[in-house]
């Protein structure tokens, strides 16, 4: 007979020995998973540490200001908020010169500083000592310059009023007004009469209304010069179309004219196609062959010649017998002339 006991202990033994089994697998793959969440994580952070390298700050040609500004962007653009990375960074692309600075600056612990300690250290560094009255002289001789439009006009002014300290004077006021000097700059040296009597017809004109007068005015001249150049093309096709009809016309008249040349018998051909010239027709006026009397040229008081359109007769100094042959004689050629 089985003892219920000892089935019951084993049991238990059993059960106990699968839970222990059971618990070092899983935590067995526990280990496993945080091992590979941590080995992706640690090659993610890899990976977002290959950032595109920045240009190198040149202190004689550029402003830290800007720099430092487009620098924060680029870290910002790729990602990068681990501020060991930005420090690692910036101290790789300021160069060497400005590097040993920091050195002086921080007693060689430079690498224990921040990113935000070492930008402020250089700020303080680099910051310009401006001189207020030759930012003024400037600002002053920022003139409109030719084909600037007034919103680049503005944009200079406003840049070369940053260092002429335009503020109240007054104990705890600092409210500027450079939008006032610059709207002064362009009423009195716009190089546009019409903007500066409409700006004039104002009160107190902000800065905002006198830029909205000035494009405009600009609108309004590009609109009339595109209609005034479209309207000059149309003249000028016009004006090509009718000296081209003229040109063809004139042509035409002067074809007929040489047409109209022949020396021997005044008809619409040339010389060396008159039947009078080849066949030697004998002048009734002067007897020289050749010719027609009616073109004779040997008589000093004979008339010139006057073509009739219909019959193509002539007035001449000889007697009605003599033209009327001559005139019969001129249509019988043309008729001759027709039949070949």
């Amino acid at each position: 007979m089985v003892d219920e006991k000892a089935i019951i202990t084993l049991m238990e033994n059993l059960q106990t020995s699968n839970q222990a089994f059971i618990k070092s697998v899983i935590e067995a793959n526990t280990k496993m998973m945080q091992d590979l969440i941590a080995e992706r994580h640690s090659s993610g952070e890899r990976q977002n540490t290959a950032i595109p390298n920045f240009y190198k700050f040149n202190k004689t040609q550029d402003r830290w200001s800007t720099y430092l500004l487009q620098l924060e962007q680029h870290f910002e653009a790729h990602g990068v908020n681990d501020d060991n990375a930005k420090r690692a960074c910036i101290l790789s692309w300021i160069g060497a010169e400005n590097v040993e600075l920091l050195q002086k600056l921080f007693d060689g612990k430079v690498k224990e500083k921040t990113f935000k300690e070492i930008t402020s250290a250089l700020t303080q560094h680099f910051v310009e000592k401006v001189h207020v009255l030759s930012a003024r002289v400037k600002f002053y001789r920022t003139l409109m310059k030719s084909e600037q439009s007034y919103s680049d006009w503005v944009a200079e002014l406003k840049g070369a009023a940053k260092d002429c300290l335009f503020k109240c004077a007054k104990q705890g006021c600092e409210e500027s007004y450079a939008d006032s000097k610059i709207r002064d700059m362009i009423v009195i040296h716009t190089p546009h009469e019409k903007v500066q009597t409409a700006a004039l017809q104002k009160v107190n004109p902000t800065l905002e209304e006198i830029l909205n007068i000035a494009t405009v005015y600009e609108a309004t001249v590009r609109t009339c010069n595109e209609i005034q150049g479209a309207e000059t093309a149309t003249v000028n096709v016009v004006q090509k179309t009718k000296s081209g009809q003229l040109s063809r016309t004139s042509t035409r008249k002067e074809s007929e004219q040489m047409l109209q040349s022949c020396p021997e018998c005044s008809n619409s051909h040339k010389r060396e196609n008159c039947y009078h010239y080849k066949n030697k027709t004998k002048c009734n006026r002067c007897s020289k062959i050749g010719h027609l009397a009616l073109v004779c040229k040997s008589a000093m008081g004979a008339k010139k010649p006057v073509r009739n359109n219909n019959t193509n007769a002539i007035e001449s100094g000889e007697d009605e017998n003599m033209e009327e042959i001559c005139t019969l004689d001129t249509v019988h050629t043309l008729g001759m002339t027709k039949r070949k």
